[in-house]
């Protein structure tokens, strides 16, 4: 038989569409479902991340120093913090600071509560507020801070931080189930799409190969039957994730001002890329697995 052209098998591949007009919506409806769940699962996975970075400050320590230490002494424990390891940055936070910040975080409708607070009876603490680099070290670091003379109390948030680390990694590791779990199932449906197309042209594939055609040239639209579903699934899943996001987005900013959104701009590379590859790599190997068996390729 003569060859063909790559136009001729996609051109093939768009009447197996078109001819199992019921199964393919089927499965361009399946395939495009599991798209938008797993794109909404990585974007509330992307989100929850962001905003636990945002109060990342949890990885803070705070040294508060005795009130009956001059501020010689004051400037030489700083000096001696700078010299430990495991430390990323440090901030002074002097007594008049933190009663200014007391103030403010109470607002004017409780600052009178402070009016009894001036010079020399200021009762607040000079402080440093550290953050690390390494949770492992933490404990040692707050040991070795706890050994300087003149630092009256050390707290931290390591409890908060290890949980946060913790929830961070349950999700990661329960995303990454659930999109193989929805991969797999999505496959299988093209798969079954793929071997009822093959089911209704079976006397007409007998007949060709009669006739001298390769497997090659009688596989190669089903493959591209198989592609060509994938992609229209990822296009349509591309526009339907942001639209959902889009709205659900504004919903929660007007609900919920605390929490912060990224934008769909800064997400819809790759939410775009990966809708497209994995509907066209899905479809590919749906079509594939459909049509191993009978061919015997």
């Amino acid at each position: 038989m003569r060859k063909y052209s790559l136009t001729t098998f996609i051109g093939q591949g768009f009447i197996g569409v078109f001819r199992n007009g019921i199964m393919s919506t089927a499965s361009i409806l399946v395939l495009m479902s599991t798209l938008i769940v797993m794109g909404s699962f990585a974007a509330l996975i992307i989100n929850i991340n962001s905003n636990l970075d945002s109060i990342d400050d949890f990885n803070e320590i705070v040294c508060y120093i005795k009130l009956d230490v001059d501020q010689a002494r004051v400037t030489q424990i700083g000096e001696e913090i700078k010299k430990l390891k495991n430390i990323s940055s440090i901030r002074f936070i002097s007594k008049d600071q933190a009663l200014k910040d007391e103030r403010a975080r109470y607002g004017d409708e409780y600052s009178h509560l402070f009016d009894d607070y001036g010079e020399g009876a200021n009762p607040l603490p000079d402080s440093f507020r550290l953050e690390y680099k390494n949770m492992k070290d933490v404990d040692i670091l707050v040991y070795q801070l706890s050994q300087i003379s003149g630092i009256d109390k050390v707290k931290n948030r390591l409890d908060i931080s290890k949980n946060i680390a913790k929830l961070k990694r349950v999700i990661s590791l329960t995303s990454m189930w659930l999109m193989v779990m929805l991969f797999t199932v999505s496959t299988f449906v093209i798969a079954n799409t793929i071997k009822l197309a093959f089911y209704a042209r079976e006397k007409e594939i007998s007949i060709m190969r009669y006739i001298g055609a390769t497997k090659f040239y009688i596989t190669m639209p089903f493959i591209f039957e198989g592609l060509i579903i994938g992609l229209v699934a990822g296009l349509v899943a591309c526009f339907a994730q942001w639209y959902i996001y889009t709205y659900l987005s504004a919903e929660i900013i007007k609900d919920y001002s605390i929490v912060s959104v990224l934008p769909y701009s800064s997400l819809s590379f790759y939410f775009n890329l990966a809708f497209l590859g994995a509907g066209i790599l899905v479809g590919v190997i749906g079509s594939s697995l459909s049509i191993r068996r009978y061919m015997k390729v």
